[in-house]
């Protein structure tokens, strides 16, 4: 759960940074702990006419050595110009 919160937080951020300086940013999660699938991402992005589609993610595996997938977290932001 610290993940989620973390990248949420992070989206946020860039989000307000990229509206200070004239983008127009769509998150496509409102809440961090939101699922929202792939799919789903691409078609919000295609629905706004995004320029860009930025993906911000962190991965958590069970032990520094360890070889596991882990856990991937992400949400997509869009952007375009106002």
């Amino acid at each position: 759960m610290a993940e989620l919160c973390a990248v949420f937080a992070v989206a946020q951020l860039v989000k307000s940074k990229l509206e200070a300086v004239g983008y127009r940013v769509i998150l496509t999660k409102t809440s961090a702990t939101q699922r929202v699938s792939l799919g789903q991402r691409a078609a919000i992005a295609n629905a706004a006419h995004a320029s860009l589609a930025v993906s911000i993610t962190t991965r958590a595996a069970r032990t520094v050595a360890s070889d596991s997938t882990g856990a991937i977290t992400s949400f997509t932001t869009s952007l375009s110009r106002k």
